[in-house]
């Protein structure tokens, strides 16, 4: 799996998505060994936030399996803001939150 798209609709980030016509002008991050259901739509490769659309921040990849180091993951302040019970509003180092798998380390 390969993302080239360099930018995208913010309204997309974190969408649920089957191919990338439905990310904005992003990518589709395909569901793999459990992680991202119904797939997640991102671009990859940011170095900061300013890498990614105001609605999303640039955060490190940890889960195992997923062939990605970084992501633009949607901005969130409560659950309710991601794509429950699969996603999840949590803190990340920085202390900004975002809607993440879970069961991923942040």
């Amino acid at each position: 799996w390969e993302c080239t798209a360099t930018t995208m609709d913010s309204t997309a980030v974190g969408s649920a998505c089957s191919d990338a016509s439905q990310c904005g002008g992003g990518c589709c991050l395909p569901e793999l060994d459990g992680h991202f259901a119904d797939g997640y739509c991102t671009l990859t490769g940011c170095r900061s936030n300013d890498d990614c659309p105001s609605s999303s921040i640039c955060k490190a990849n940890t889960s195992i399996g997923v062939p990605i180091d970084t992501y633009c993951a949607l901005r969130c302040t409560d659950h309710s803001d991601c794509r429950e019970p699969d996603y999840a509003c949590l803190a990340t180092d920085s202390g900004e939150k975002a809607c993440v798998p879970p069961f991923m380390e942040l």
